[in-house]
């Protein structure tokens, strides 16, 4: 039974109900019917129930179950008056108990709304159900944390079809105690916070309508307030299994391994005693063969542990026990599987590396007694391309198909054999190109981090001042996207028998910028010596005139005027964007505008080229100085070097992933630390690793329960360790911008003026799509061929134009590459689409229904899901009247418009 089932069942109910209560005649036949009939649906209810797999469901579910209680009840007083019932507490709201965990010390419950309408209505009812349960719970327990979560459903209409969705709104858990005022408790963490909550949504996402509240969940805890106070055999055959629990078969598996494996680590070989000639070498050698330093006085004779062969001397490095369990997509498939039997089944603790409660980057499994542990990492983290395709780029890749098409299949076995191999040669090419090892990080980004630190050999200052952190982080504003005018019609010779001659000749052409990140983590960038400048040393420094690429930059913090003059020439990209709160908006968002800027963070290069399009300089606040230099360009050439000279195709397309890993470093660079969370998993309630004393944290943000005696708690920080060098992030964002503008208003303006038009600025700032009146700008890419990558355009294109500059960072390519756009619609932001030759290419999709996997506490299952992707809503610019013209705000004629 469905979703929409339910809602057909509740519906026949409701009018069946109906027909009785105005019926006169045979009314105890009929009631008897119909208490049959809903007591048949209540069992089969129960049993969907019990095999629920989504969060959805089992709420739809719980929720039809209730309002059939109360139906059977309503039912028998008609039988008992022979007319409708004087409306009770219990016909408008029900309580389900939903699971409980660790003996009842952890519980959920649902409110079920079966009849209000409005949302202040439904809170007042479920309020007196809340102490009722409440006060239960603190009869046997002092003091119970809770938190809530409230399901409405809303509806939306598009193109004359209705839209349903259910959206969910969360509370923060709060500590209840005996003498607490539940009354007040309950409107001040829940009623309050969901109803302002829900007033936000609807502002946010014009056009939702709430349709049903369906319940409201309530999840105690219980809550005890802080008191002071040898030689291993291999198998010849890779293991598999094929049976019930697969999982469980697995950790015994791991089991066995971390036995055996300590046997071997806890009986090593000891070393040879060295020739002659081996010491000689070892008494020479003045460097490390492992991290290549220069020998220290503790050196050390490496050698294999499980050989008696001499290796090389090494600075003194500590073995390590984790052993890396990889598997292809873990974070997204596997570890849902793995998760409650590796938790549960081996004694021990779980540390998880999470993204969110469902996902995790990695865990590690420590077992009790033994020095091993067992790291889960996910190779598509490293290589995110499906397995056949990294499968070929292997040189034997032709040996494995042909052995592994034996069957026709690829069995887990062969499977297992793949990932080993594409694994090991990511391995041996990142050890060779770098001297790094894969298996002991836990993503590509932060492979390629360490790897840019060691090749480069820069020592990046950490900012100790809060004062210049805060500084850096006001600065820090990501890339724009916008759309400046809704629609163009391209007309010129190029269109063939769609080319109308009697009208003005017009071009649509979609620019992107090579590797815009790229380029410029090739400028100067900061590294160290950050101070304050002084006042006189600010009033005597021309930082207009401070050369690119000098020594010593400059970040700064002042007030700049957008003259009125400039507004019509600046409409399509104003300069220095910021982050703005429209009237009426409860969030923020970055825009380009025309307003003055007041205290206003930005880099001198930005301020340079502020002054030189116009903007006036009213005042410097502060200006925070540092040491520059194009310390990264280095690692990036590496990349591209290695690339060239690599001799298989799976070197060159590791090293084309790093130079795309080259966006992960300057993610690494603006990674917000005060965004992480701690997740627990929790295998028993007391303990000094039980959920009892996780939930005794004032810390604690939440819980979800898996299993009987298996509970992630979710943990906020209480110290936020700010050790990225966030102000690399700062300047490779305010330079990226520089390129973009430079290019709109020192080539595209300055060449074509008023007769070329901004469309569209999308994804980053790296793509500007133009409207060119009466200028034939294929002509004009051939003269000034130095500007563009023209690589992608066919040896004999229709416009004579010259095949150049592949690839090279920071030029303009013409994303249809040669093929002409003909028409462009934009409705807002990162929505349009554009048609390129009679074929569509859609840049924001339509309702579009897809079949995908999911997972809700760990179960996986399949979900169809219709999502709605249009809207006309665009509140970063002013849409002229009867226009599909817009303009920025701050902009004199929106004045003079309204």
């Amino acid at each position: 039974m469905s979703a929409y089932d339910c809602k057909e069942l509740v519906n026949i109910m409701l009018e069946a109900y109906g027909l009785i209560a105005q019926s006169s005649r045979n009314v105890p036949e009929k009631v008897d019917k119909w208490v049959k009939l809903n007591n048949k649906n209540l069992r089969h209810l129960r049993l969907l129930l019990q095999s629920a797999a989504s969060a959805p469901e089992k709420q739809k579910f719980l929720s039809t179950i209730a309002f059939l209680k109360g139906f059977k009840d309503k039912l028998k007083c008609l039988l008992k008056r022979g007319e409708g019932v004087r409306e009770r507490r219990s016909d408008r709201v029900k309580w389900q108990d939903l699971e409980v965990a660790f003996n009842n010390r952890m519980r959920s419950g649902v409110i079920t709304n079966l009849k209000q309408l409005d949302i202040a209505a439904f809170m007042k009812d479920s309020q007196v159900l809340f102490q009722s349960r409440i006060k239960t719970a603190l009869k046997k327990e002092t003091a119970v944390k809770v938190y809530t979560i409230l399901a409405a459903e809303y509806v939306i209409t598009k193109a004359d079809k209705e839209i349903t969705e259910i959206k969910y709104f969360n509370t923060k858990a709060e500590a209840i105690f005996q003498n607490t005022n539940l009354k007040q408790w309950f409107s001040l963490n829940v009623q309050q916070p969901i109803q302002r909550d829900m007033e936000e949504f609807q502002e946010r996402d014009s056009g939702w309508t709430l349709r049903a509240i369906l319940n409201l969940c309530v999840h105690i805890n219980k809550y005890n307030a802080l008191r002071d106070s040898s030689y291993v055999e291999l198998p010849y055959t890779i293991k598999s299994y094929r049976g019930l629990n697969p999982a469980k078969w697995f950790v015994d598996e791991l089991l066995q391994l971390a036995e055996n494996i300590e046997t071997v680590f806890w009986c090593p070989i000891p070393i040879e005693t060295l020739t002659w000639e081996q010491e000689q070498s070892f008494q020479r050698a003045t460097s490390c063969h492992i991290c290549e330093k220069v020998l220290e006085l503790d050196r050390v004779r490496d050698h294999c542990h499980w050989k008696v062969i001499f290796s090389r001397n090494n600075n003194n490095n500590n073995n390590s026990a984790p052993m890396a369990m990889i598997f292809h997509n873990l974070t997204g498939y596997d570890s849902h599987f793995l998760i409650r039997d590796i938790a549960q089944c081996i004694p021990g603790r779980v540390n998880l590396l999470p993204i969110n409660k469902e996902k995790f980057i990695s865990f590690t499994k420590h077992i009790d007694g033994s020095d091993i542990n067992f790291k889960f990492i996910d190779s598509f983290r490293f290589m995110a391309s499906s397995l056949d395709k990294l499968s070929s780029y292997l040189e034997d890749v032709n040996i494995l198909k042909q052995e592994f098409n034996k069957d026709n299949q690829l069995t887990e076995e062969k499977y297992v054999l793949l990932l080993a191999e594409v694994f090991e040669n990511f391995r041996t090419s990142c050890l060779k190109a770098y001297g790094l090892d894969p298996p002991h990080y836990y993503t590509a980004p932060g492979l390629t981090w360490d790897a840019m630190l060691k090749y480069t050999n820069i020592e990046l200052e950490l900012l100790t001042d809060i004062d210049k952190v805060m500084f850096i982080e006001r600065g820090i504003r990501g890339g724009i996207s916008q759309c400046c005018n809704r629609y163009s019609r391209a007309n010129n010779i190029y269109m063939g028998t769609d080319y109308d001659a009697d009208q003005y000749s017009k071009y649509l052409i979609y620019y992107d910028v090579n590797n815009l990140y790229g380029w410029a983590m090739q400028q100067s960038l900061p590294y160290g010596g950050f101070k304050w400048m002084t006042e006189t040393a600010i009033s005597q420094t021309d930082f207009s005139s401070v050369d690119d690429e000098s020594a010593i930059g400059y970040i700064l913090e002042l007030d700049l005027e957008y003259p009125e003059q400039l507004h019509d020439d600046h409409r399509d990209l104003p300069l220095c964007p910021q982050h703005m709160k429209l009237p009426g908006s409860t969030y923020s968002k970055l825009m380009t505008t025309l307003h003055s800027k007041e205290r206003y963070v930005l880099h001198y290069r930005n301020l340079k080229q502020a002054l030189a399009n116009g903007l006036q300089l009213q005042r410097i606040h502060r200006v925070l100085q540092f040491n520059q230099r194009p310390w990264l360009k280095v690692y990036i050439d590496l990349n591209s070097s290695m690339r060239k000279e690599a001799k298989n195709e799976f070197e060159k397309n590791l090293y084309k992933l790093m130079n795309n890993f080259m966006n992960a470093v300057f993610g690494k660079t603006m990674e917000n630390v005060r965004k992480r969370v701690d997740l627990k998993i929790v295998t028993k309630w007391d303990g000094r690793y039980g959920a009892e004393a996780l939930i005794i944290q004032p810390n604690f943000h939440s819980r979800s329960i898996l299993d009987e005696n298996l509970t992630i708690i979710e943990l906020t920080k209480t110290e936020v360790n700010m050790d990225k060098p966030i102000y690399v992030g700062l300047c490779v964002l305010k330079l990226s911008k520089t390129l973009v503008y430079s290019f709109h208003y020192d080539y595209m303006k300055k060449q074509f003026g008023d007769d070329c038009k901004l469309l569209d600025t999308y994804t980053d700032t790296d793509s500007l799509i133009y409207e060119l009146r009466n200028i034939d700008i294929y002509e004009f890419m051939k003269r000034d061929i130095e500007h563009f990558d023209t690589s992608d355009y066919s040896e004999n294109n229709t416009f004579g134009m010259p095949v150049a500059n592949k690839k090279v960072v920071g030029l303009m390519k013409n994303e249809c590459n040669g093929r002409i756009m003909t028409e462009f619609v934009g409705l807002r932001s990162k929505m349009y689409s554009i048609r390129v030759e009679g074929q569509d290419k859609n840049m924001s999709t339509q309702t579009r229904e897809q079949c995908i996997i999911r997972s809700h506490m760990h179960n996986v299952f399949s979900e169809k899901q219709v999502k709605l992707a249009l809207s006309p809503h665009d509140d970063r610019r002013y849409l002229l009247r009867g226009e599909t013209d817009t303009l920025p705000w701050g902009h004199y004629k929106i004045m003079q418009t309204d």
